[in-house]
């Protein structure tokens, strides 16, 4: 085993705080990791009240944040999911391209989705997503594939950049 193999199980064992499936990590198993992550939130933080998914380099200011989650109602923080939203996207047709989406795979208009550097939402909206990616076929571009589940819970991402919070 080498030394960085034996660092990581030395962390997970003492703080149990490293996520470790059994798949490839690609570009293309995105929203694989997102159906696993929601499902170790649903199990192991059932209680928390809210979930930030970031990219690494992105910068929150917690402060702000918590100054705005206190800030919202009951009513608005039960299916809050907001991020940098996107609507009326389409495919990218060019092979060439990073998001490249054949026809036979996808074809019209992309539901409205948070993209970009992370989105924030509800810890009472986890387990709903979690249940209803058994609905929703795994696409490949995962912030698409998020948006794809909240549409089929008949809900939509807020648009709220989070670094203006």
């Amino acid at each position: 085993m080498s030394d960085l193999s034996d660092m990581l199980k030395f962390e997970s064992e003492k703080h149990q705080d490293i996520l470790l499936w059994n798949y490839r990590d690609t570009f293309f198993n995105l929203s694989l990791k997102e159906v696993l992550f929601l499902r170790w939130v649903s199990t192991s933080c059932p209680n928390a009240e809210f979930v930030f998914k970031g990219d690494d380099d992105v910068f929150v200011n917690t402060h702000h944040l918590l100054n705005y989650l206190n800030s919202l109602s009951g009513n608005k923080a039960k299916d809050l999911f907001i991020g940098d939203v996107i609507h009326n996207a389409g495919t990218h047709r060019d092979k060439k391209l990073k998001y490249y989406i054949p026809e036979v795979v996808y074809t019209g208009v992309y539901p409205p989705y948070a993209g970009g550097g992370g989105f924030l939402y509800s810890g009472h909206l986890v387990l709903r997503l979690y249940n209803v990616t058994d609905q929703v076929l795994l696409y490949s571009i995962d912030d698409v594939y998020t948006g794809m589940c909240l549409q089929k819970l008949g809900l939509a991402p807020e648009r709220q950049r989070l670094q203006d919070i």
